[in-house]
């Protein structure tokens, strides 16, 4: 599979001078809907990786993240996509670990109406029986149909601070 990715000549230049892509808090997405409807503050502990598999440009896409119309688009083959051992404490005292779910696979973005977006949002948290918080799979994934056109696939990654371990 081959995921396309509209970026910035400048962003480019750093994709290619660190051999990284860029993950992005989920709560400093430009989707409203998506970072207002939860009810904690989960987006602020997951960062995800915005790409497409729709090859036919998208003229929004451009003037939304292509330095319009003067960018690039990114070809990833996700077949080459390596994840390194992620789990850790890092120097700044984030503690980072995979995604259980999605395995460093790209995850097609489900586009739902306001009122479902809402609903599944609000089932974001659950205490479990040894009161630990399970996580809903779908943080992350999910999205006003409003920005459908997107056809969007995500990465993501999940991290917290070392003393929310402990």
């Amino acid at each position: 599979m081959r995921l396309y990715h509209y970026t910035t000549i400048e962003t480019l230049a750093l994709i290619l001078a660190n051999r990284t892509i860029r993950f992005t808090r989920l709560d400093q997405l430009d989707d409203l809907h998506e970072v207002g409807i939860y009810k904690t503050e989960i987006t602020k502990h997951f960062f995800v990786s915005c790409w497409t598999q729709t090859l036919e440009e998208s003229i929004s896409q451009w003037a939304m993240y292509g330095s319009n119309k003067c960018g690039v688009i990114v070809c990833l083959d996700v077949s080459h996509i390596q994840f390194p051992d992620l789990a850790g404490i890092t120097e700044d005292g984030l503690y980072v670990v995979h995604n259980g779910v999605t395995m460093g696979k790209p995850v097609r973005v489900k586009y739902l109406s306001l009122p479902e977006l809402k609903a599944k949002a609000d089932k974001v948290e659950d205490i479990n029986e040894a009161g630990g918080v399970s996580i809903n799979h779908e943080v992350g994934y999910i999205k006003s149909n409003h920005w459908a056109f997107q056809n969007e696939y995500r990465l993501s990654i999940h991290g917290m601070q070392a003393h929310m371990y402990q």
